[in-house]
């Protein structure tokens, strides 16, 4: 669903096979603003799949190029998020932020984490290999409002300090859950079901931090 809000045109989706229809969905295009990504991750990135038909393809380039435009200010870019949430509020209950891409540098995040503080009656949340840079957040004591989830994604590719960083950063509080992709998950291992209609764990604030391992695509 294209918004446009002064000029500037955004793209979002509202609910998939996995996510309930009370989801807002933004993404940007993959692996381009992922540089932190693994091998492992590149290798079997599933947003990739969907990349091939031209409509998405359009609408993550779109988003990438309106967040990346160096000549509109941060400010506008923040409205423009914070109208697109808000022409929505009344049929969504959280956003999911990336459902293709990752925060690329630090004042990306940022321009995230003051929309949610923005609309503190939504959830924000995502999964990211950025784990360096919500460590750059952590600190510099940024702080990230009580709405905002940032669940860590890690694979067998992860470097070892990347990892103990996210450990650090759920002690810390800027990581919430720590997802690990494995070919063949331990049975008695918290297993992702992958389907959001049947869980919410990962974007419930009062959800306990655990360590949740995430069958390979």
């Amino acid at each position: 669903m294209r918004f446009t809000h002064k000029g500037h045109t955004v793209v979002y989706s509202l609910g998939n096979l996995k996510l309930p229809r009370k989801t807002l969905i933004w993404s940007l295009q993959e692996i381009d603003t992922c540089p932190f990504s693994t091998t492992k991750c590149r290798s079997v990135c599933y947003a990739t799949k969907a990349s091939y038909r031209p409509n998405v393809s359009i609408a993550r380039e779109l988003n990438t190029e309106f967040v990346q435009d160096t000549s509109i200010k941060a400010s506008i870019k923040q409205e423009v998020l914070e109208a697109m949430v808000m022409f929505n509020h009344h049929k969504i209950d959280q956003v999911r932020i990336h459902e293709a891409g990752d925060f690329y540098d630090i004042n990306y995040l940022y321009l995230w984490v003051n929309v949610a503080r923005a609309i503190p009656d939504k959830i924000f949340y995502t999964y990211t290999h950025s784990i360096p840079l919500v460590t750059q957040a952590d600190n510099l004591n940024l702080g990230l409002p009580s709405n905002f989830i940032i669940n860590a994604s890690t694979d067998s590719a992860t470097p070892p300090e990347y990892f103990q960083q996210a450990l650090k950063l759920r002690k810390t509080g800027y990581i919430k859950h720590i997802f690990h992709i494995e070919d063949n998950p331990k049975v008695e291992q918290h297993i992702c079901i992958q389907d959001c209609n049947k869980c919410n764990l990962c974007y419930n604030p009062k959800a306990g931090n655990v360590y949740i391992t995430v069958k390979q695509h």
